[in-house]
């Protein structure tokens, strides 16, 4: 959280992700109150990590959206 918190100290536009394995830790039920925009359950696999981010509020655009989906395409890669 330390270093969250100093991240957005330094770009409060950051797009920080939380990863926990303690799903009961309020920072992962309420990750958007720490200045998180999305959080992933640990253990994950790449996917996992993937639909994460695609599917969040606001952590990628859409150009990064396009490009994960041609390479997963490319890499048959799937979901």
């Amino acid at each position: 959280m330390a270093a969250a918190k100093k991240l957005l100290q330094i770009d409060p536009g950051a797009k920080i992700i939380v990863a926990s394995g303690y799903l009961n830790d309020p920072i992962m039920a309420d990750y958007k109150d720490y200045g998180f925009r999305a959080a992933v359950a640990k253990p994950f696999e790449l996917k996992d990590l993937i639909l994460s981010l695609l599917f969040s509020d606001d952590v990628v655009g859409r150009n990064f959206c396009l490009a994960i989906s041609c390479f997963l395409r490319k890499h048959q890669v799937g979901l």
